[in-house]
């Protein structure tokens, strides 16, 4: 596996199979390199799929990727990605997971979280998927006893399927809570249970759940205990609402009850941060966490959003994996960002047309008129345009270059040596097929040139 295992250094992840090998070393350090089709593990071990992690020290940083189709059903009483969380997971989408269980916690992520790490730390995570199990089911983790759960997001369903007297608890988010925190977060799931059943937490023992909401569908077969936020409550719950409407509850074990309309409204959630952390289409959307919203609209131009933010001007954006076009500007897959005309932007990995100038990506600064760019290792100068060699031909400002081994000089521009240009009546081997003007007496060092008359023909 590529990289070192360390903080500075992870383990790049590629595949399923290299993020079921995080149980060989579970202390590292990793990250995934890019979006990871997990459909296969359907396959896996007879129908079991993925085998879970027993337990995970190190941190996990998605980067803004998405791990997708993960199946996790194993012939077990529990079920999840990692049996016990003690380290950190962050920056991580987990579309289309599918988990089952035949006993007791099913869940994507975790089934434990911080049984004896304090630090334990679950940030920036989005799930979507189906849950089932018989006891216990929720859409990111069963019980957590110490850590945090930080701006984290869940749709798709979970069914808690016990009958009878059997306690059967889903939750949007989490089964039990025993004493860790959990803010900024919010779950859009569908949830299925026997007894108790709550929109984001089933039972809040201990710790606290601050700037929360849930605005989905829950169904209580039983109707013992059950609520629109929390159905069972010891512990305190600050500044979180739920859905009354879409929920079909109207009490709660913690938070309160707003209408559908009223949740579409900034002024309903007090002391929430929708500057940073949320953002809001007045009367149009529920809360969104601004990590996650994959694309925002601001006077007709389209940004489409990542992990982190970045700003460009007075607009926010973040990274994005694939190449997306911005009101005419495209901007390539990126790592970091660079400054371009006071813009914000992210080097990337092909050319982009920036203002009509094609922009070649590369490791460090050269400035092209006025307009900050990075290129790549050296740079020729071109008039007053500072460019660097390509590998294939770009445009900058109506000057074509074409791909650099050496370089010439002509009394105007830097060429590589290429293919013939014909200029006035002299081939010149330049650059690309273009005409550049030249004066009678003019010298070309370095240029091997043939005449030719009016016909075309050489002049010897």
């Amino acid at each position: 596996m590529q990289g070192g295992g360390t903080q500075a250094d992870p383990y790049l992840i590629h595949n399923a199979e290299e993020l079921q090998a995080i149980s060989e070393n579970p202390d590292a350090h990793y990250a995934l390199a890019h979006d990871i089709d997990a459909s296969d593990t359907a396959n896996w071990n007879g129908g079991e799929g993925f085998t879970p992690i027993p337990t995970f020290y190190g941190s996990l940083d998605g980067r803004g990727f998405s791990i997708n189709g993960l199946t996790i059903k194993p012939n077990a009483p529990e079920a999840a990605l990692f049996h016990a969380l003690e380290g950190i997971v962050k920056n991580l989408c987990l579309h289309d997971v599918s988990v089952s269980a035949n006993q007791y916690n099913a869940a994507p992520l975790a089934v434990y979280v911080g049984i004896e790490s304090p630090f334990s730390r679950i940030e920036n995570v989005k799930v979507h998927g189906t849950v089932e199990s018989y006891y216990g089911a929720s859409l990111l983790v069963g019980d957590i006893f110490q850590g945090e759960i930080v701006m984290c997001q869940t749709s798709g369903t979970a069914i808690a399927t016990a009958e009878g007297d059997s306690l059967g608890s889903s939750a949007g988010m989490v089964v039990v809570n025993w004493g860790g925190i959990i803010e900024d977060c919010f779950s859009t799931a569908s949830i299925v249970g026997h007894d108790i059943v709550g929109g984001l937490v089933a039972t809040h023992n201990a710790g606290t759940i601050s700037r929360c909401y849930y605005a989905g569908p829950l169904t209580a077969t039983r109707e013992n205990i059950f609520g629109g936020l929390v159905a069972w409550n010891f512990a305190e719950v600050e500044d979180s609402y739920w859905d009354t409407e879409v929920s079909g509850q109207e009490t709660s074990a913690g938070g309160t009850g707003k209408t559908t309309a009223q949740m579409m409204q900034e002024s309903t959630f007090a002391n929430w941060d929708f500057d940073d952390v949320w953002r809001i289409d007045e009367g149009k959307t529920y809360p969104v966490l601004r990590t996650f919203h994959r694309q925002e609209n601001y006077s007709g131009l389209n940004v489409f959003g990542g992990s982190n933010r970045e700003r460009l001007g007075s607009l926010h954006a973040a990274p994005v994996v694939s190449r997306e076009q911005a009101s005419g500007l495209y901007v390539a897959p990126v790592v970091s960002r660079e400054l371009v005309l006071g813009l914000d932007i992210a080097s990337g990995v092909s050319r982009d047309p920036v203002f009509g100038i094609y922009v070649s990506a590369g490791v460090r600064w050269e400035r092209v008129l006025g307009l900050n760019i990075a290129p790549s290792v050296s740079r020729d100068k071109m008039l007053v345009l500072h460019i660097a060699p390509v590998v294939s031909r770009d445009q900058a400002s109506a000057l074509f270059v074409a791909p650099v081994v050496s370089r010439e000089r002509t009394p105007y521009v830097y060429v590589g040596a290429a293919i013939p240009v014909p200029i006035h009546g002299i081939t010149i081997k330049g650059a690309s097929e273009m005409t550049y003007p030249i004066k009678q007496g003019d010298t070309m060092p370095m240029i091997e040139a043939q005449l030719t008359d009016e016909n075309g023909d050489p002049i010897n």
